[in-house]
């Protein structure tokens, strides 16, 4: 017995949903299964009887979700599509940074003082036109020194700090064009997630003969 996909989706309106043919997040039914009817309805089912089929699409679909999960990273990574190289490097330098700060002052200051003298008083009698010394008083001082020296004084201050660089690498090496690297930006970019599933449901599930 013969039985296309469209006649078995006929049988089985719900054999094809979210429960039963699990989709990573981000992707709907709405879109997908249009596009599946559109290029598998014709061809033969695999398996014609509704419960096995559905069983085997929801085991092979929750199989293939991590994959379809990566391919569609892939698909919308941010990328120059004219380069084939980027190599990015982080690296954190731990330093011990010593400061030393010495200072020396030295200031000497002496102060001396030495001193003497005399002095003497002399005085007349009413009857004398001569006058007498009376006495002679004498004065001396005494020497003296003073001297002061400051001290000079050493600090050393130690600090620890971390210093994070970046480096960033990119470019055409070379090894291929940027006119082929475009072409292939081009053939990549007419394949997407939706097309890469039905694909693989067609050649899981569909018998290819037309």
């Amino acid at each position: 017995m013969r039985l296309s996909f469209l006649g078995m989706v006929q049988q089985v309106p719900d054999l094809i949903n979210s429960t039963t043919f699990p989709l990573p997040e981000g992707l709907d039914h709405e879109t997908l299964d249009p596009m599946l009817l559109a290029e598998c309805a014709e061809l033969e089912i695999l398996y014609p009887e509704p419960v096995i089929l559905g069983a085997v699409i929801k085991a092979w679909a929750t199989s293939r979700g991590p994959a379809w999960e990566r391919m569609m990273a892939a698909l919308d990574a941010e990328y120059s599509p004219i380069e084939n190289y980027d190599r990015s490097e982080t690296w954190t330098d731990t330093r011990n940074l010593a400061d030393n700060h010495t200072g020396q002052t030295a200031t000497q200051s002496t102060g001396q003082t030495a001193g003497s003298g005399s002095d003497t008083e002399t005085v007349a009698g009413f009857n004398e036109t001569g006058f007498t010394n009376k006495g002679k008083h004498e004065v001396s001082s005494a020497e003296s020194t003073n001297s002061n020296v400051s001290a000079s004084t050493s600090v050393a201050d130690t600090h620890t700090g971390t210093v994070s660089r970046t480096s960033r690498t990119h470019g055409n090496i070379g090894v291929t064009t940027a006119q082929a690297m475009v072409e292939a930006e081009v053939s990549l970019r007419r394949m997407d997630i939706y097309q890469i599933i039905i694909n693989e449901f067609r050649q899981r599930f569909c018998l290819l003969i037309y």
